[in-house]
């Protein structure tokens, strides 16, 4: 499978070229001020970039839904290929509310739905009530086995267009699904028949009691069934079902409850399995 390699620089990083970035991730706030070179570095990232994210870094010892409110003015209104994290890595005990308290301003000021980054050892620990997308910071050769959307394997990375050692994360399929995947997170458009690797859960879907025809049964989309007897998972879109691959259930955070098991004579049945 194809990867994208996604490069999250700051003002440590004194060169960073969007034109060779098609894909990056920028600090917007350090918990105190903004980043010195983001204001600068976002305008040159939407005019030549095809995904672009932005990051604020929570501090343990301020207001965390005042951060985010501090990022959010310095992002402003996302566009189509853009989402926001919250970097939350200080703090003991539960910081999930705080999260969420800072994401809940990005959403209101920004438009879309925040996702949460930090170290695998501190999702754990301390925001194990996050349910939102997340990017997973684990600098080894081995991907973290919780869901998330972006695996960031290294610090050390040199990629083009940067100058000097610098964080790197990676997103398993091509650009085109990973812009697809940010703009069905961000509520932009539903997902593409190409985009396995996604990571929005599910909304629960109540199964129509005998339909008469397929398409009664129907009403929700990206509805997750499973056929008595067999281990995949299919997802309804429109008339058709998809194959949910292994990878898109593991960076979805999909759960036992989102599935809804059919029996192998339910209308459902009938419809095309398409795998592409």
């Amino acid at each position: 499978m194809t990867d994208v390699h996604i490069p999250d620089t700051s003002e440590y990083q004194q060169t960073v070229d969007t034109r060779k970035l098609p894909a990056v991730i920028l600090r917007a706030h350090n918990g105190h001020r903004a980043d010195r070179s983001f204001a600068q570095r976002w305008a040159q990232a939407r005019r030549t970039s095809r995904v672009r994210m932005a990051y604020g870094y929570v501090v343990a010892n301020r207001d965390a839904a005042e951060q985010g409110r501090e990022a959010a003015q310095l992002i402003g209104k996302l566009q189509p290929g853009e989402m926001v994290w919250c970097d939350l890595e200080e703090g003991t005990g539960d910081q999930s509310a705080r999260a969420e308290a800072w994401c809940r301003e990005v959403d209101a000021h920004c438009g879309g739905k925040a996702g949460v980054y930090s170290g695998e050892s501190f999702f754990g620990a301390h925001l194990a009530g996050v349910h939102r997308t997340r990017w997973v910071a684990a600098y080894r050769a081995s991907e973290p086995r919780g869901p998330h959307l972006l695996w960031q394997n290294t610090d050390k990375d040199k990629s083009a267009g940067v100058s000097g050692p610098h964080d790197e994360s990676v997103f398993h399929g091509s650009l085109d699904q990973l812009r697809a995947t940010v703009d069905w997170l961000q509520g932009r458009s539903a997902p593409a028949a190409a985009s396995k690797p996604a990571a929005k859960p599910a909304a629960p879907a109540k199964p129509a009691s005998a339909p008469a025809t397929p398409t009664a049964n129907l009403k929700e989309e990206r509805m997750l069934v499973q056929f008595k007897g067999g281990s995949a998972v299919w997802e309804v879109c429109g008339s058709k079902l998809y194959y949910v691959s292994a990878t898109a259930w593991r960076a979805r955070a999909l759960r036992v409850s989102d599935v809804h098991v059919l029996g192998a004579d339910h209308p459902l049945s009938k419809l095309p399995k398409v795998t592409t």
